[in-house]
């Protein structure tokens, strides 16, 4: 189930991927003029834990559903190589969404003991018109990682483009905020309990700065394709 940024996904130069360290939160919209609830982001947090733990956490997927919010269950079901792997995702409803159940086709573009980027497309569903991402884990230092996602999802909105237009991206982009921060405290403090690293997560989003930004980045789309023509060259 391809779409045209998987073709894009397709065409960036992995090797010349590095992040810098900036800010310790960034985050941009990106919108598609032809799909209007496509919902596009880029977001870089650093974490102060190892390399490996982040990657670890990650690719936890099992555990997804105990600390990112709108997931019931999540499940890895099949390895198709070291580099390729499908995880099934069942997810809470949006409002005025039906549940959504859907696979996703995981590669390893490349790994290196300074850094590790994945992408992902859509692979099975009745319920998602599409869904690609990337995922950049980079080493920032013995006890400090740069954790770096580009994602669009393409849901089937239904009612809600409907009666809760604008929630749709508000909704989206708080929750790929929330997740950014369960990922951050979860390998930062790998005694805290599930729920509290799902709650401080919670918090951390809706906060009255964080909301301002969210809010700026809706307000503030920049378009997808142009993105890419940068990103394409390895300059996220």
């Amino acid at each position: 189930m391809k779409t045209k940024y998987s073709t894009l996904l397709d065409q960036v130069q992995y090797n010349r991927i590095h992040l810098s360290d900036s800010a310790p939160f960034l985050l941009t919209c990106l919108s598609t003029k032809e799909v209007p609830f496509l919902i596009g982001t880029t977001h870089q947090i650093k974490i102060n834990a190892s390399f490996s733990k982040v990657i670890e956490i990650f690719e936890d997927f099992s555990g997804y559903a105990d600390i990112f919010p709108g997931l019931k269950r999540v499940q890895l079901t099949q390895r198709l190589d070291p580099q390729q792997f499908i995880v099934r995702f069942e997810s809470n409803p949006f409002p005025l969404v039906p549940n959504t159940i859907y696979s996703t086709l995981y590669k390893v573009r490349t790994s290196t003991p300074e850094q590790k980027i994945y992408t992902y497309q859509l692979y099975k569903t009745d319920d998602l018109n599409g869904l690609d991402g990337l995922v950049v884990i980079q080493k920032n230092g013995a006890s400090e990682t740069l954790y770096y996602e580009i994602d669009f999802l393409d849901a089937k909105w239904g009612m809600a483009e409907t009666f809760a237009p604008k929630s749709i991206w508000r909704e989206s982009v708080t929750e790929a905020v929330q997740s950014d921060f369960a990922l951050k405290f979860r390998a930062e403090d790998p005694t805290k309990s599930l729920k509290k690293v799902k709650r401080d997560a919670e918090l951390e989003s809706t906060d009255h700065a964080m909301e301002k930004t969210i809010e700026t980045c809706i307000k503030e789309k920049k378009d997808g394709t142009e993105f890419f023509k940068t990103f394409a060259q390895g300059r996220p």
